[in-house]
């Protein structure tokens, strides 16, 4: 993709990428004009923001957060001062999220939203998150109906389990982990985790008994934040008015696996 990168003598440097491929560019009585194709254009005029030729492209920014480089930190939140809201796309280096632009709420001139974190793949989940934990092996199951298959343990299930999880089967023997399903009732020693799948969905696989069960929280409706030693965020604006952003910041804590 081409672009046009700007210098600026105040900061002495390379502050801005715009989208347009100008021909040729010139300024004259305090206006910026350029020339594309064989047409002259005006720029800062009046007309759609963020078009160039005719053809739009959305504002963004990208930065880092990285306080405290050397521990591992978990980013909750981003808060924007500005006087609109965007939307984002984030990275550590150990997970991906975003916020969509609806997320945001304004209190106090700053707009605030959590971090939502990316859906791993159903079948591969990250044990490493704090937010997938082991349940135990299960003593009976009951695959009569497929998208209500019951699975019983010898104890009381635990209480952080609940419906909207994604439940997880480890074959002791072949050592293969397993998706079955969304969880979708608990009740004493049960759970009820929905089976079916429809043609050209992700696969589920009936649990079977004497296997070690374990669950994942969903990372983007539990807004557990992001964990890694820095934040990469790359915010996008595409509204047709003007918007100005003054400061970006994120809410980070340390993480105590």
């Amino acid at each position: 993709m081409s672009y046009t990168l700007t210098y600026s003598q105040g900061v002495e440097g390379w502050p801005s990428f715009y989208s347009y491929d100008p021909d040729f560019m010139i300024g004259m009585n305090q206006h910026f004009y350029t020339f594309k194709g064989g047409n002259l254009y005006r720029h800062n005029a009046t007309g759609p923001r963020n078009t160039f030729y005719g053809i739009y492209n959305s504002s963004s920014v990208r930065g880092i957060i990285n306080q405290s480089p050397i521990e591992k930190k978990v980013f909750k939140t981003i808060a924007l001062e500005s006087n609109a809201k965007w939307s984002a796309s984030l990275v550590t280096d150990l997970e991906t999220g975003f916020i969509e632009k609806e997320y945001f709420e304004e209190k106090e001139a700053t707009f605030f939203a959590f971090i939502r974190g990316t859906s791993s793949d159903l079948t591969n989940p990250n044990l490493k998150l704090r937010s997938t934990q082991g349940i135990g092996n299960s003593t009976q199951v009951n695959s009569s109906v497929l998208t209500a298959v019951t699975v019983k343990f010898a104890f009381p299930v635990d209480s952080m389990v609940s419906i909207g999880d994604l439940l997880y089967q480890f074959n002791i023997t072949t050592s293969q982990m397993t998706w079955n399903g969304n969880i979708t009732a608990v009740s004493g020693d049960t759970i009820t985790v929905n089976c079916f799948f429809p043609v050209g969905a992700t696969p589920k696989v009936v649990p079977t008994v004497g296997q070690f069960m374990f669950y994942g929280k969903d990372q983007v409706a539990e807004s557990h934040g992001l964990r890694g030693d820095f934040l990469d965020y790359v915010i996008s604006n595409n509204d047709s008015f003007a918007v100005e952003l003054f400061a970006i910041r994120s809410d980070v804590f340390k993480s105590f696996p």
